[in-house]
């Protein structure tokens, strides 16, 4: 049995929305849990440019497959993640 996939392509909003995503998570790590490292200023605009870049990007996915195939990998990420801790 042949799998059809769920997405035949990804467009490049959803793929630059989810890099900005992974990078501000990153960042959000280091400031929380990295007490040796105080973030700057220009750091903390810089992550809040790109949390504004990042909701405009979703807005032009919102209502499309690929929101909804999105949402799911990341439910199931979640759900799947937490079975094997």
């Amino acid at each position: 049995m042949r799998l059809k996939p769920c997405l035949p392509v990804v467009s490049p909003s959803l793929i630059e929305f989810a890099k900005i995503l992974l990078e501000l998570r990153q960042s959000r790590h280091e400031a929380d849990y990295n007490i040796l490292q105080k973030p700057t200023k220009t750091e903390a605009k810089t992550a809040v440019d790109d949390a504004s870049r990042a909701f405009s990007l979703w807005l032009t996915i919102k209502g499309t497959a690929e929101e909804r195939v999105f949402l799911l990998a990341v439910l199931m990420d979640e759900r799947l993640g937490k079975k094997g801790r």
